[in-house]
Formats: C-alpha cells, structure tokens, sequence
C-alpha cells in the first residue's frame, strides 16, 4: 500500500445473532412447504371423512325411509282390503238373507268373486254353510262360496312377505352400502331382490334359506349360480318349510341371503 492511501476499514464480522437468523430462514424456507403439503393433506383426510360420514349418513336415511315407506304401504293395502272386505259384507247380507232364491244365488256367486279376490267378508262363512239347508236348490253354490271362503282364510293365515330375495348383511353402513350393490348385481340377473337388512349377528358362512319344493327350488339354483358367477362359493343350504311353514300352506318363493362372518362384502358387492 502506497503512502498516502486510506487504510481500508476492516470486514465485520456476521453477529451470532446474524448466523441464526439465516440458519432459521434457511430452515423456514425448506419446513414451510413441507407443512402447507402437511396440512393441505390433513385437510383433504377430513373433507373426505366428512364426506363420507355424510354419504354413510345419508344411506342409513334412505334405508330407514325406504323400510318406513314399505310399512306404510302394507299398512295401506291392508287397510284397503279391510275396506274393501267391509263394503262387500254390507252389500251381501240384503242378498243372502232377503230369502228370494235369485238374489241368494247372486249374493253366492258374488261371494264366490270376492273371495277369489281376497277380499270376501268371511265372517259371512257360517251364514253361507246354513244357506245350503235353507235353500237345497242352492246347494251347489253355496259349497262354492264356502269353499273359496276357507281358501281365502288359509291364504291370509299363509300369507308372510312378499316374494323374492331377501339380502341380510353385517350391522355396519359399509355392508348396507355393498349389500345394496350386490343386490343391483342380482337383480341385472333377473332375480327379484326384496331389500338388503342389517343384522348384529349371523351364520359364519354365507347361507341361503327358503321353503324348500320342487315350486321353489329351480329359483334357489338361479340364484346360487348368480353367487359363484360373482365368486361366491357355493353357499350353506337351510331349509325353512319344518321350522317355520304353517300346516296346509304351500312353500312360498322367499329366500334369504345371509351374508357369512367369514367373508363380508367386499367394495364391489362381492365376497371378501
């Protein structure tokens, strides 16, 4: 250095202050994305939990609406049968009882209609038995009418629910919801699919239950192909007709569906 020049003033030095302010803004820049990805991901966990907390909601809504309007509909069709029942008694007994043969023998073979209907007022039954004494030329008419009588007695005595399938899965909104699309795949297939129900507790493996008959057993072979073709294996076999058909009725076409412990649904509807 030339006499004359400045002395350049010495570097100074960072404060440690300094350095760890950089240290944490170096940090800072590479957590802070780490964290908006953290939370943006924690975010999207619990929309997709609410969501489906509110789809699972939702199915249990409309399975209870739907159970609610199939009561109210039975509730409905038997009150329009009583109905019906109680108009035709009030319209029958002037017929049955004027004493006149024509309009007995209408009042029978009317009767006789109603009861093929199920909708005969069968409180009439003993009236139509003792006509046959009264009117011996009427006898005939009145075996028909007693007899359709008895035959609408014993339907409604045999009557239990309707037709078809009945799918029963595990307690839980997730097998409702797979239950559901079993179903949907069953009824593509030309079965008749009542509901699917929930049950606390059921067989181990899967079963299928009905009233055993050579009316009923070709629909129980359609549906056990329909359940291997989706990979089931063929399902247990439980006959209902000893436990549970009453004396003198048929085997109606009811089939249960238990769906086993061993292997609950899967997502797709089929066996786990």
């Amino acid at each position: 250095m030339s006499a004359g020049e400045p002395t350049p003033a010495p570097k100074s030095q960072p404060s440690d202050l300094d350095v760890k302010l950089e240290r944490a803004s170096k940090v800072a820049n590479i957590i802070t994305p780490m964290l908006l990805a953290l939370v943006a991901g924690l975010y999207t966990v619990q929309k997709d939990c609410s969501e489906n907390r509110t789809r699972d909601a939702q199915i249990v809504r409309e399975q209870e609406a739907l159970n609610t309007q199939q009561q109210r509909d039975q509730e409905q069709r038997n009150w329009d049968r009583k109905q019906k029942q109680y108009s035709n008694f009030s319209a029958l007994m002037p017929l049955l009882t004027s004493g006149k043969t024509s309009n007995v023998d209408a009042g029978l073979k009317i009767y006789t209609a109603e009861a093929s209907d199920g909708v005969a007022p069968t409180s009439l039954q003993l009236l139509i038995d003792d006509l046959k004494a009264k009117h011996p030329e009427l006898r005939q008419a009145a075996d028909q009418a007693y007899n359709a009588g008895q035959t609408q007695i014993q339907r409604e005595a045999c009557s239990q629910l309707p037709d078809g399938l009945y799918i029963h899965v595990a307690n839980s909104v997730e097998q409702l919801q797979r239950g559901r699309k079993l179903a949907n795949f069953l009824m593509a297939a030309g079965i008749v699919v009542q509901g699917v129900q929930r049950i606390d507790a059921g067989p181990s493996n899967t079963t299928l239950k009905w009233y055993r008959s050579s009316a009923t057993d070709p629909d129980a072979e359609r549906i056990t192909a329909a359940l291997v073709y989706l990979g089931f294996a063929n399902p247990a076999i439980v006959d209902l007709t000893k436990q549970f058909l009453k004396k003198g009725c048929t085997a109606p076409g009811i089939y249960e569906l238990w769906i086993g412990s061993n292997t609950p649904l899967a997502d797709y509807g089929g066996p786990g």
